[in-house]
């Protein structure tokens, strides 16, 4: 008899990407074939995201589509969309509706579904962290690794902790056991994810960030880099550890969100504008060599000339080696939908393009300094024959020539050009 076969279909953040492969490897075990999205499957999975509408959208979309590429398919519809809204249950065509905390559940749920009885569930969260099994990420140099999930927050435009549920931790145990597994595997990298990553161990109380971080540095010799983290997360004790890490990658990624006060307040966020020049200025006291990137959202209600230009200035002041722009998009469920002072969509596209420029001037000058430098590149791919492309440390893109035989290894390459988009360089004691 073949092997049933199950297609997934992944919307939205690193988490989202972990969970997916952590629930294909579920399938795998039970006997499935994984396949691509557009073949003809015996079940599909859409793995949904909620944090924007038009997210919301895109699930249904691939839910129809899947029940129109096999009608007889059994459609499931996982994570933070059903999560968030119940109406989800009702799709046509859809069989397996299950939150976030019923992933580890899902093969029973098709299976079950699958029967002339078959049934859905409603989507749950509950306070302890659902684990999934070290997933396997096919044909990658990195590897995902979920240490954290759910957010405490109240930022005003985030629909997130309605549909990830409470701030809760994996044990250091289990971390630790899934990080063997993945150097076991042959993965050079390891990006540590979560929801709220800098929360990790709050709810555990005998370990935090700092010492998880410690705990995975005795394992040997790889890469470990953190996901986006919170500002107010960000202590002293944790710098010190991230540089004095003899394996973490030199890069922050710290969403600044606005650079102005009244906005600020207005998301929901706990900090300032000034307490967050601060921080990024002690990171780079502590740890000269971080990169640091950030997030930036324009067109928030209530956002005028004065606002975006105090949002500007201060990005360009903390010159960010990396910027992600996000035009406002009304969530609705949140606060601020019903904000008065919404800004009209060409004032946010102005906006928009006029940070991203800027984030490429800054990017250009950040690349420009590895000029005549020695870097670590992880080779994630050959673009083109005999042309490689992988990240740094930094998180700076770089391509150079070289053997389609080092894909997925580290390399070392001397940078001789940069430009907005990354570097580009040349293999430093390689023979191919």
């Amino acid at each position: 008899m073949p092997e049933p076969k199950v297609a997934f279909h992944t919307l939205g953040c690193k988490v989202n990407q972990y969970d997916s492969a952590g629930m294909e490897q579920l399938f795998l075990e039970r006997g499935y074939q994984v396949v691509g999205f557009d073949e003809v499957a015996e079940v599909y999975v859409i793995n949904s995201c909620a944090v924007t509408g038009r997210s919301e959208a895109k699930s249904r979309q691939a839910a129809r589509r899947a029940a129109r590429q096999n009608p007889r398919a059994v459609v499931a519809l996982v994570g933070c969309y059903p999560q968030v809204d119940a109406q989800a249950a009702e799709l046509p065509g859809v069989q397996v509706v299950a939150g976030v905390h019923d992933r580890h559940r899902i093969v029973d749920l098709v299976e079950a579904a699958g029967h002339p009885d078959g049934t859905s569930r409603m989507p749950t969260t509950g306070p302890e962290f659902g684990d999934l099994p070290a997933p396997h990420f096919a044909g990658r140099s990195r590897a995902l690794l979920k240490i954290q999930d759910g957010c405490d927050g109240s930022c005003t435009y985030c629909i997130v902790p309605a549909a990830r549920g409470p701030a809760r931790s994996r044990s250091a145990e289990s971390v630790l056991r899934d990080a063997c597994r993945l150097l076991e595997a042959g993965y050079q990298e390891i990006v540590l994810t979560g929801i709220r990553l800098g929360a990790y161990g709050r709810d555990l109380g005998d370990i935090d960030l700092a010492g998880i971080i410690a705990r995975l540095g005795e394992l040997g010799r790889f890469r470990l880099r953190l996901s986006s983290l919170e500002p107010e997360d960000v202590t002293g004790r944790l710098v010190e550890a991230l540089a004095a890490s003899p394996v973490i990658c030199p890069h922050l990624h710290l969403p600044l969100q606005s650079g102005s006060d009244r906005i600020l307040a207005s998301m929901g966020r706990r900090y300032r504008a000034a307490g967050f020049a601060q921080l990024v200025e002690g990171v780079r006291g502590i740890w000269p060599d971080a990169a640091v990137t950030t997030d930036v959202i324009v067109g928030f209600p209530g956002e005028g000339a004065r606002e975006y230009e105090e949002t500007l200035a201060l990005v360009e002041k903390l010159a960010f080696s990396r910027l992600h722009v996000f035009k406002y998009s009304p969530r609705p469920g949140t606060p601020a939908r019903d904000f008065p002072e919404q800004v009209p969509a060409a004032e946010k596209a102005g906006r928009s393009l006029a940070l991203i420029r800027l984030g490429r001037r800054l990017a250009h000058e950040f690349h420009r300094g590895f000029v005549g430098r020695h870097v670590e590149v992880l080779v994630e791919e050959e673009p083109d024959r005999g042309l490689l492309q992988g990240l740094t440390g930094h998180y700076v893109r770089a391509r150079f020539a070289g053997s389609s035989r080092w894909c997925h290894r580290l390399v070392t390459v001397r940078v001789t050009g940069a430009h907005p988009a990354g570097v580009e360089g040349e293999p430093v004691g390689r023979d191919g």
